[in-house]
């Protein structure tokens, strides 16, 4: 199988996924700053905005985007900010898990 018929299949998976968790209303900047922040908060459950802007899906995201992203994402529901933690700091919805 060549390579770009993998990534075309790759995609095409990626996408029904994205379709059946209803993350395809997401722009792509939304559900890649949401993929950053699930593999993030893997190990804590807990994320920081500066841990998500370097990660290698947001890292070259324009600052006005990536806040505008995380601001859509904590409105949606699917980060919870936590504010035991302070400013920044962030958790995933329980229920998306």
């Amino acid at each position: 199988m060549s390579s770009l018929k993998a990534i075309s299949q790759l995609r095409v998976l990626l996408r029904d996924m994205e379709r059946s968790l209803g993350l395809s209303e997401l722009t792509d900047v939304e559900r890649d700053l949401l993929s950053a922040a699930a593999e993030v908060s893997m190990s804590t459950g807990t994320l920081k905005t500066a841990d998500l802007m370097t990660h290698k899906l947001t890292s070259s995201v324009p600052r006005a985007s990536f806040f505008r992203a995380l601001r859509v994402l904590d409105m949606k529901g699917y980060l919870v900010s936590d504010a035991d933690l302070g400013k920044g700091w962030y958790r995933l919805n329980p229920e998306l898990k």
